[in-house]
């Protein structure tokens, strides 16, 4: 997921990598690994503007196209405007979309390797 929403490093900001560890099974040896925690991503703005200055849902939130895999944005109109049920289906997609990594193909006499992303067909239906 990281390689394909947050693929250029001026999308996001991190922190300094701080080490966490955990064991599996008792008695085995504890395993360290090391995170850079997540400071800003720019794919949280429209998150940040859901909301209005009391913290709750706005009547429609603004989307851009870019942010969702399978959303749809008409330049010409400006943002994708959503209701906030849909609004929160809509952020968690690209959970539920697949990721595959294809075999490689010959591209010009090279290897190139080859990926794909698996968008479903969400239906939502209102809260109420």
């Amino acid at each position: 997921m990281l390689s394909t929403f947050l693929q250029h490093s001026k999308q996001r900001s991190l922190d300094a990598p701080i080490t966490k560890s955990f064991t599996i099974d008792e008695g085995q040896p504890e395993i360290k690994i090391d995170v850079r925690p997540l400071l800003n991503c720019y794919y949280t703005d429209d998150i940040k503007k859901a909301f209005n200055s009391k913290g709750a849902f706005k009547k429609e939130i603004s989307l851009k196209g870019h942010h969702l895999p399978g959303l749809v944005e008409c330049f010409v109109n400006g943002a994708y405007q959503e209701s906030p049920e849909r609004f929160l289906a809509l952020l968690f997609l690209p959970i539920a979309c697949g990721y595959y990594k294809l075999p490689a193909q010959s591209v010009g006499g090279k290897l190139a390797g080859r990926s794909a992303v698996v968008i479903p067909n969400v239906t939502v239906y209102g809260f109420r």
